[in-house]
């Protein structure tokens, strides 16, 4: 078994757990992924690791205690806040980022995958040994090349 994530959830205040089951080392089964209320051991298997990311916002949709915790109005609401996240390349961050937004994101913090710092790192927040991830905002994040994003670097420097 792999831990995803550990995120407390929203809407719950409680710890949720995303695990990655391609191995059959958590569920003996063909579900590749699960999300797991960590209190309440409620699961719930998926396909891919999307969806069960998505999932871990609201274990009252599917965990039984937490829906009825949630009917008798137990739950307040929280912050979501990630306890544990690892990804292993630069597409999972990226993909994790596009699921769960930008709150409580420490930019400065972001796993960096190998490969030398590039030489502009002013909105480049995490490399692997050929591409960067780059962008103003969260919602402009994106990923290039090296090449790419030394190329746009030197045209801003050249032109401005």
């Amino acid at each position: 078994m792999r831990l995803l994530q550990r995120r407390v959830a929203n809407s719950t205040g409680l710890p949720v757990l995303v695990v990655d089951n391609r191995d059959r080392s958590y569920m003996d089964d063909d579900q590749k992924w699960y999300t797991v209320c960590e209190d309440h051991c409620g699961l719930v298997g998926h396909g891919t690791r999307a969806l069960a990311v998505s999932w871990s916002a609201e274990p009252e949709a599917w965990c039984p205690t937490c829906q009825a915790l949630s009917e008798e109005e137990h739950f307040g609401s929280t912050a979501g806040v990630d306890i544990v996240f690892n990804p292993d390349t630069l597409d999972e961050l990226m993909e994790y980022l596009s699921i769960v937004g930008a709150d409580d994101v420490k930019w400065d913090e972001l796993p960096k995958f190998g490969g030398d710092e590039p030489a502009h790192t002013l909105e480049c927040w995490s490399w692997d040994e050929d591409r960067v991830m780059v962008g103003r905002c969260a919602y402009e994040l994106e990923i290039m090349t090296r090449q790419e994003w030394a190329s746009t670097n030197n045209t801003a420097i050249q032109g401005g």
